[in-house]
């Protein structure tokens, strides 16, 4: 149970620290995922939210388990194209 006032951290908060922490730039985190600077960049402004795949993505180059970002209520699944 969470204390009156205190929130879970967002996705984009917690790549945020990630990053600051490890001393990771968007560049090598780029390399590392496959996702594009651009769209890196836009997760950790909040402007866009990652898909799970990308999420899970950025947990394993961090070392992290894609349950480290899942309170994060931001991360979404793409609607899958029906066949």
């Amino acid at each position: 149970m969470m204390a009156m006032g205190l929130r879970e951290m967002t996705f984009s908060e917690k790549l945020k620290q990630l990053l600051e922490e490890s001393g990771v730039t968007l560049r090598v985190l780029s390399v590392r995922t496959g996702i594009g600077v651009p769209t890196i960049k836009s997760y950790t402004r909040g402007a866009r939210e990652p898909s799970f795949s990308n999420a899970a993505r950025i947990a394993k180059a961090f070392g992290k388990t894609l349950d480290y970002f899942m309170d994060a209520d931001e991360v979404t699944e793409k609607p899958r194209k029906k066949k």
